[in-house]
């Protein structure tokens, strides 16, 4: 409990919290910063070149980091509780999930 701001999640940290959560979204390469097109679309790229075993790893990658970025939150706003990693996890996802693309 060192490293973290406070035990409770005040008004004051949300002016960290926002810029952090885009910078999170921009380091994970996650909607809206990443590509312009959609993955089905591409016909070039690790979709194609990789497959089975690498292509499993390449996404257990990508989770790993979503995962350690959610445990990061937790731990510098809301004095790592699992309850904020799972909720941090589930809105990543969410968003990645509800931003549209055109």
């Amino acid at each position: 409990y060192m490293f973290c701001f406070s035990s409770v999640f005040n008004l004051s940290l949300l002016v960290i919290y926002l810029p952090f959560l885009f910078m999170v979204l921009a380091e994970l390469n996650r909607a809206p910063f990443d590509f312009a097109e959609g993955e089905s679309e591409l016909v070039s790229g690790y979709n194609v070149e990789y497959s089975s075993v690498a292509f499993v790893l390449l996404f257990l990658g990508e989770y790993g980091a979503l995962l350690f970025f959610s445990t990061l939150t937790s731990v510098l706003f809301f004095s790592f509780s699992f309850l904020a990693v799972y909720l941090m996890f589930t809105l990543l996802v969410f968003i990645r999930s509800a931003y549209p693309r055109f």
